[in-house]
């Protein structure tokens, strides 16, 4: 029994003792020859070859200088060297070039896997803002900018630890070739892989295309990095339409003014071999919607200063005015007068009109809303044109001077999304002329005075005569326009709707 007990023992010190020489121990035992071994072996190396990019990786002594040396040959055949010299268990080379800085990536990501991570894992790391200030004594990796060069060093014996992305997106500042595009007004595009995203990018004439892949499942990030994109191309007030009229992921495809979104989107990878293995969102930007609607700047609530200016309505000379649903506002003093006076009054009075007929009356020198029985005139909407006629065509000749100081009107035309409008600053002089002529007395003979012997008052053959006062009640044809049915509510709608026909100046 007990020697049984001896040989089960031995055989788990056997065991222990070949899983301990088995599984590979990290930390200072690492060697530049496992380094070489792990770039060889790398999943990416792999990959690489299937676009005819050879990879291979040696450990080397020369000159006394140890080193690993990754030898990369083009499509073209041609080959270059990046060597990492060590010092210590750091390795390192000041002067790697733009181009080089991803193979660079491929062999810190090879030491990665020694220290147990997977293929491919560490990438993100790198490529996130947080990975630029690491360093090589604390994090064990450091990438510096040196000059037109990058100064890359990394620790063998080190683990690189793992920056947390789950809030990460990409930023405006990451899309400063696209911001380089929009500054000379040219067209192109910017794409690659930042941490777990790829993206592609492109400003065109016509349209712009915005196409962001994500590792996994879709999530707020890309979101985000897509309103990135956007406030770089277009600026913040387009975002904020987005926002409004796409405020979350839908599944599939959603179209609406200016913007198609496919939540699900396909490309070819191989003309974006970045999205490979990625879910993708695309948005396709309709450029002259969002330039005509969105980013029209210059007729959005601006104040333009246009002087004075003075209207006449003489209703003695003229009898009446007529201005058509089509006609500039600008054409004639009637026409200026309802848009910019009479019109903003109807919309906002809760005054109800009188069948077809909107009345306007003079109170403390500005025109209010009016009735037929106190009224200076009134405005008729016919077929095809608005009829203005006065309240009180018979009364004595008198002129109304009123005055708008700083008047402002609002001129805008309708968009698909928005109303673009401004607004005109006026000094205007209104006067308003209506009622007849005072009729010249008739001339009479002189009489003599005669006596009343009753009374002992003088009779002078003539009765005084009476006060022309002028009235202000509709004196006019009660049958004019009427018998139409238009209801007050009806009426004032009209009015309302008509200003959009009036802003063509």
């Amino acid at each position: 029994m007990r020697t049984l007990t001896r040989k089960i023992g031995l055989l788990l010190i056997i065991m222990l003792l070949a899983s301990l020489w088995m599984v590979p121990v990290y930390g200072d035992t690492i060697t530049l020859d496992d380094v070489a071994e792990s770039v060889n072996n790398s999943d990416t190396v792999k990959d690489l070859k299937g676009f005819n990019i050879q990879v291979e990786a040696f450990s080397s002594l020369e000159d006394g200088e140890e080193a690993v040396r990754l030898f990369v040959t083009n499509p073209e055949g041609q080959t270059t060297v990046i060597s990492f010299v060590a010092d210590g268990n750091v390795i390192a080379n000041e002067h790697v070039t733009a181009d080089q800085v991803y193979y660079a990536l491929i062999l810190a990501d090879a030491i990665g896997h020694l220290h147990g991570y997977e293929y491919g894992e560490l990438y993100d790391t790198f490529n996130s803002d947080a990975a630029a200030s690491y360093t090589v004594e604390n994090e064990g990796f450091e990438a510096k900018e040196n000059g037109s060069y990058f100064a890359i060093k990394m620790d063998i014996s080190k683990k690189v630890p793992l920056v947390d992305l789950s809030d990460y997106y990409l930023t405006p500042d990451e899309f400063d070739t696209i911001k380089g595009i929009i500054d000379e007004g040219e067209v192109g595009n910017q794409s690659g892989r930042k941490a777990q995203y790829a993206y592609d990018v492109l400003v065109g004439n016509d349209e712009s295309y915005i196409t962001i892949g994500e590792e996994g499942e879709i999530t707020d990030g890309t979101y985000k990095s897509i309103l990135s994109a956007l406030e770089v191309i277009y600026g913040d007030k387009v975002v904020e339409y987005f926002q409004e009229i796409y405020p979350e992921f839908r599944e599939g495809g959603y179209v609406v003014d200016g913007f198609e979104i496919d939540y699900d989107a396909i490309v070819d990878t191989e003309e974006q071999p970045m999205f490979d293995g990625y879910k993708i969102v695309s948005v396709k930007v309709n450029n002259e919607f969002v330039n005509n609607e969105i980013l029209r700047t210059e007729y959005i609530g601006e104040t333009i200063d246009m002087g004075s200016k003075t209207l006449t309505l003489d209703f003695s000379k003229d009898g009446s005015y007529k201005i058509g649903f089509f006609d500039s506002a600008r054409a004639t003093d009637a026409g200026f007068l309802y848009k910019f006076i009479l019109e903003p009054l109807a919309a906002e009075s809760d005054v109800e009109a009188d069948g077809n007929a909107v009345y306007f009356d003079v109170v403390d020198g500005k025109i209010t809303m009016g009735s037929k029985d106190k009224s200076v005139f009134k405005v008729v909407i016919g077929e095809d044109s608005l009829e203005f006629l006065p309240t009180n065509p018979d009364a004595e000749k008198t002129t109304l001077t009123l005055k708008y100081d700083n008047l402002k009107a609002i001129q805008y035309e309708e968009g698909h999304s928005q109303d673009h409008y401004r607004y005109e600053e006026y000094d205007v002089t209104v006067n308003i002329t209506y009622g007849k002529e005072k009729a010249a007395p008739t001339p009479t003979k002189p009489t003599d005075s005669k006596t009343d012997n009753t009374s002992g008052k003088t009779n002078s053959g003539t009765k005084p005569a009476a006060t022309n006062v002028p009235k202000t009640g509709d004196e006019s044809n009660g049958t004019l326009w009427m018998g139409f049915g238009i209801a007050a509510a009806i009426l004032i709608a009209a009015l309302v709707v008509t200003r959009k026909a009036h802003n063509r100046a």
